[in-house]
């Protein structure tokens, strides 16, 4: 365990009595807690850091969620995931019921054939024609006359 982060993330374990080994790694003192199907929640207490600290829990079958119950470092990340297997090493199961109908190979009943509808493709119009272009600019620029020149006698 160190700060924001426990690992393994997930880890399997026999059912039964597991011992969980911590040491804090980081910088901030944390503690890890175990919740059990029935809702509890086992801790081991403070933990500072470079400290190491062990606790016993009595895990059934089934998966179980490690975390740092200290602050806000759970929703920071501080959880990890562990799977209790049965000692044959089968996943616990979960007993199901399932109806199973026979059929007739000869029934009695008629089924009508079905038609399915003719799917009409649509019709493609052309796009159309662009636009003209705008004529261009015409520009035109005064020019002064010539001064008049001319005599009269």
């Amino acid at each position: 365990m160190r700060d924001f982060d426990i690992s393994p993330e997930r880890s399997r374990v026999e059912a039964g009595s597991v011992e969980f080994s911590v040491t804090n790694d980081g910088d901030r003192v944390h503690e890890l807690a175990v919740r059990t199907p029935d809702g509890d929640v086992e801790r081991t207490g403070d933990i500072q850091p470079g400290e190491s600290e062990s606790m016993t829990v009595d895990l059934p079958a089934g998966t179980h969620r490690i975390f740092d119950p200290l602050r806000d470092y759970q929703d920071r990340g501080m959880t990890a995931r562990v799977i209790a297997r049965d000692r044959d090493g089968d996943r616990t199961v979960t007993e199901r019921t399932t109806t199973v109908i026979e059929e007739d190979d000869d029934p009695d009943v008629d089924v009508p054939e079905v038609q399915e509808p003719e799917v009409q493709e649509p019709e493609v119009q052309p796009a159309p024609p662009p636009p003209p272009p705008p004529p261009p600019a015409t520009v035109t620029q005064v020019v002064p006359a010539p001064d008049d020149q001319t005599t009269t006698p």
